[in-house]
């Protein structure tokens, strides 16, 4: 693909809530956004979901994509506070696993 190749996109309105809405609830209400995923991707997703299960998956992409940044910043904190893991403690670590 050409850098300056249009993309084809189509809209979606996101709204309600994932799979985890019992944490939705629990988080506050759900919010309306509009995003444009690539065509492919939309179509990829529908022949897997059907055309409603598209905002559900917009949803769960956001919450493993904010898990995984949250889990990021976890294990930078560690290593300013406590360091690297040395390679003792890790063999250690891998025996005792």
């Amino acid at each position: 693909m050409e850098i300056d190749q249009e993309i084809p996109y189509r809209r979606y309105y996101v709204s309600g809530m994932s799979s985890h809405g019992a944490h939705h609830q629990a988080a506050g209400r759900a919010g309306r956004r509009s995003v444009s995923p690539a065509q492919s991707l939309i179509e990829e997703v529908e022949e897997r979901t059907g055309k409603s299960g598209s905002p559900f998956v917009v949803a769960e992409a956001l919450e493993e994509r904010l898990a995984a940044q949250r889990l990021r910043e976890v294990v930078a904190a560690d290593r300013m506070a406590f360091g690297l893991v040395s390679a003792e403690a890790r063999r250690q670590a891998e025996l005792e696993w």
